[in-house]
């Protein structure tokens, strides 16, 4: 037995790795990594080719490769058939499993490439987990009627294992020249940032700054700085639920009006990835007056999102702002509704 394999090794030095497929066909070539059910083979001939893992009958490779176990081991070695499924041979040591304890499979090469992703996650430079994306919209008229309508939006999330940095940003500006003096009919912006450091697996803390303008309601700077606690209700790949509690400060300065208060904080905010193409996300905020009793906000945001392309989507968005003591002549709700192209900022990998 021992002098077969040294046979076969010998041969496996000269043609590569050798793998057999269930329907008796051999390939041979440079086994670079098996993932996600899939073997990806570099030969020399036909380029690089995957394998769908099942498709495999046997393997045998005498360069360095590094498996993944389902029980978390990672065993390296060259790599013969056995009876058992796979023997892994290093040195003196040799191990056999089963093909389906198998999850992963790397060269020597791909697992210098991921041990310095791993080590960079848990490490990272400042700009390499950023993900978000940037929300583009806009609608104009011409002819009988002169009308002009940009939106904006703008979100930024630089997530790591210890805290999590947040940046928003959406406006709308709207624009009626069909009679003069043209009219303004549209013109927000709101804008914030929250930083959550985690406390453990489940609870994190978190303080947060918001600033927000809106002409028609006589708003000319709303200022709110945050600080509370959080904790993870649901943390799935497809769903999400958060909830949120503490103080802020508000400062508003409307046209005939400035005042600062304190105020409670309690919130909500969950995502839901219906399926590979269609997420939901919603936030809902209540802030009681501390100051002056009886007299509260609500802030209330919700989307959908399709995907079309990895770095593409479609959007839909409505977001309220509520305050139940506005200036006189100005309402209680500020509703905002956009939709367009979303453009996705993927982060490093």
């Amino acid at each position: 037995m021992l002098r077969f394999a040294a046979l076969a090794l010998l041969a496996c030095s000269v043609f590569g790795d050798q793998i057999t497929l269930a329907n008796g066909d051999r390939l041979s070539g440079r086994i670079q990594r098996l993932g996600d059910g899939r073997l990806l083979v570099n030969t020399e001939m036909a380029g690089p080719v995957v394998i769908p893992w099942g498709n495999v009958s046997s393997i045998l490779s005498t360069q360095p490769l590094y498996v993944l176990l389902k029980d978390g081991r990672i065993l390296d070695g060259s790599i013969i058939n056995s009876p058992k499924g796979l023997r892994i041979e290093r040195s003196d040591q040799y191990a056999e499993v089963t093909r389906d304890e198998v999850i992963a499979m790397r060269s020597y090469d791909e697992q210098l490439s991921w041990q310095k992703v791993q080590e960079r996650k848990l490490a990272p430079h400042f700009l390499d987990p950023w993900g978000g994306f940037l929300d583009a919209g806009t609608s104009a008229a011409r002819g009988n009627a002169d009308v002009t309508t940009v939106s904006v939006g703008f979100n930024a999330v630089r997530t790591t294992v210890k805290d999590k940095l947040t940046l928003v940003f959406n406006g709308l500006y709207g624009r009626n020249s069909t009679n003069q003096p043209a009219a303004v009919t549209a013109d927000l912006r709101r804008g914030g940032l929250r930083y959550e450091r985690n406390l453990n697996k489940r609870q994190f803390g978190f303080v947060s700054l918001d600033a927000e303008s809106d002409a028609l309601q006589r708003l000319e700077l709303r200022t709110v700085g945050g600080l509370g606690f959080g904790r993870h209700l649901v943390n799935t790949p497809r769903n999400t639920f958060d909830i949120f509690a503490g103080s802020t400060v508000n400062r508003e300065n409307f046209t005939h009006r400035i005042r600062l208060t304190g105020e409670a904080l309690l919130s909500e905010e969950s995502t839901h990835r219906i399926n590979s193409i269609l997420t939901l996300r919603q936030k809902v905020g209540v802030f009681p007056n501390l100051t002056d009793t009886g007299e509260y906000r609500m802030t209330f945001d919700s989307g959908a999102v399709t995907t079309l392309l990895r770095w593409l989507s479609w959007q839909i968005s409505v977001s309220d702002r509520f305050i139940s003591d506005p200036p006189v002549g100005a309402l209680r709700n500020d509703i905002l509704i956009t939709t367009g192209l979303r453009f996705n900022l993927v982060p490093y990998k």
